[in-house]
This record gives structure tokens, C-alpha cells and sequence, in this order.
């Protein structure tokens, strides 16, 4: 948020807001695809656009886990890497930020679309050695059973929100 300008490039603003109010997804999907290409949208901006994304897309890929989807993604990040430079506005405004959102969250979960025709970035673990990448496993799901077998006795249980432990 603190770059001098947005990443999806500050004389593209109204352009992105239009392809966020398409109304077809392949209207949108075209539309977005005309603005990452657009010469106004510097080289170095799209090739960070391209590496943040792909790190969206794997995190919105174990959504199921980390409750992180595409569009939970694109609400938190929208304001952050697309923002009117010229004119004072309320970062706030949910018919500015919805439609924006659609984009980020099509960028993200149409990621291998967008980006089918630049070379592939390396897995996240290509810099790990070679020992560690055969064994480098995510951790465990937790289940519900696992929050269920609490030591409390049912009798001590209540219906309202646990108190938080110390330290």
C-alpha cells in the first residue's frame, strides 16, 4: 500500500473499474486480459502482478484448509495493490471496492489462464535442498474431533465463548 503507485498501474484506474462491472465473465475475463497487457501497465508492475498472483492462486487452492478463497483474497487485498492516485476517495466505498474485487478475484482463480502464454515461475520450493523438497510435507488437517475431546467435562461446558488462557 505504501508504493508510489499502484501495482496495477495509476493511468489505468477507470479502466479497471470498467472491467469490474462487465456483466458476462468472459466479457470481464477479456477485459482484464486487454488491461494486462496494456502499455501503460509497466513491465516490472505485470511481472510482480504475475508472481503475487501465482502466490494467491496456490493460497486460494487450499481454501478448504486456510478459509482463504479467491474472493475472501481479493476483498483483502483489492485496496492494496489498486487505488485511485489523482483523487481523494474513500478506500470504504463498497460499489468501488466490489467491483474491483471482481477482477482481483478472477486474476487469482484464473490465474493459469491469464498467464498461460509467460514462462513458468518456479515452485515455491525450488530454492529448498534437494533433502528437504522429497520430505517437505504440509502439515495436518485438524479435524472437528480434534476440538471436540476437550478435557472439560460435559457438565462444565457452557454456551458461550470461552475465556482466553494466559501465556
Amino acid at each position: 500500500r505504501e508504493l508510489p503507485e499502484t501495482l496495477f498501474g495509476a493511468g489505468l484506474y477507470q479502466d479497471w473499474l470498467e472491467a469490474g462491472q462487465c456483466e458476462g465473465n468472459q466479457e470481464r475475463m477479456d477485459a482484464v486480459w486487454n488491461l494486462l497487457q496494456h502499455d501503460q501497465l509497466q513491465r516490472i508492475n505485470y511481472k510482480n502482478i504475475q508472481y503475487f498472483f501465482k502466490f494467491l492462486h496456490e493460497v486460494s487452492l487450499l481454501g478448504d484448509r486456510n478459509k482463504m478463497s479467491a474472493s475472501n483474497l481479493a476483498i483483502v487485498i483489492t485496496p492494496n495493490v489498486i487505488w485511485e492516485c489523482e483523487e481523494v476517495s474513500d478506500p470504504m466505498d463498497v460499489g468501488v471496492n466490489s467491483g474491483l474485487a471482481r477482477v482481483v478475484e478472477l486474476i487469482i482463480s484464473q490465474y493459469n489462464w491469464f498467464f498461460q502464454n509467460d514462462a513458468s515461475l518456479h515452485s515455491w520450493d525450488h530454492q529448498l535442498p534437494a533433502m528437504l523438497q522429497s520430505n517437505f510435507i504440509l502439515p495436518p488437517t485438524p479435524t472437528t474431533t480434534d476440538y471436540t475431546n476437550l478435557a472439560t467435562p460435559q457438565s462444565a461446558k457452557q454456551s458461550t465463548s470461552p475465556l482466553p488462557n494466559t501465556r
